[in-house]
């Protein structure tokens, strides 16, 4: 196949043709002879002047799924930039979470009560130290897992409605839901 770059055409070859096919390839799979017209990606160019490396990967069916999910909500990123951005805060997330339970929550007071867990699981060890995920059921009354309350080191009373909302707040942003 020879590329014409001025018009941006290919042009295969009746030879070019007959040799791929000599080679072992279907009629499916090879470029009839003739010109084709091409146009260059968009996004090629742009790409040049990043510092982005493409890269193949195998990730599990249900992370894949997961992100994707999450990509249909409005005004949600695409789900590749949902797992880039994941990679990137991953360490500092978790270290920054770590610290936020070690100033702000009494851990020796744990307490287990029954909750509707649909699902739960336990987190990978790197990215939230082994926390729980879950989600929870509309099946409330016959479907109750263990769920665990975790006090403030500090008390609240309702009154002091913006020193609540300011620890919500912070932990808001060490799990990565709300931007400083």
């Amino acid at each position: 196949m020879s590329k014409t770059t001025k018009n941006l055409t290919y042009t295969v070859t009746e030879e070019e043709y007959k040799a791929e096919l000599a080679q072992g390839l279907t009629e499916d799979e090879v470029m009839k002879p003739g010109i084709y017209k091409v146009r260059r990606s968009p996004w090629a160019e742009k790409l040049k002047n990043t510092n982005k490396v493409k890269v193949s990967m195998y990730l599990d069916e249900v992370v894949v799924e997961y992100f994707r999910a999450r990509a249909e909500a409005p005004n949600a990123a695409p789900y590749q930039t949902q797992i880039k951005n994941c990679v990137r805060g991953k360490e500092d997330v978790g270290r920054a979470r770590r610290r936020w339970r070690e100033i702000n929550l009494d851990l020796s007071q744990t307490k287990s009560v029954p909750m509707p867990i649909r699902y739960g699981r336990i987190s990978e060890e790197a990215s939230r130290k082994s926390t729980y995920t879950m989600v929870l059921s509309r099946d409330y009354l016959n479907r109750l897992g263990t769920a665990l309350i975790v006090p403030f080191k500090k008390t609240f009373s309702i009154n002091q409605k913006t020193k609540i909302k300011e620890q919500i707040i912070r932990l808001a942003r060490v799990e990565g839901i709300q931007k400083k």
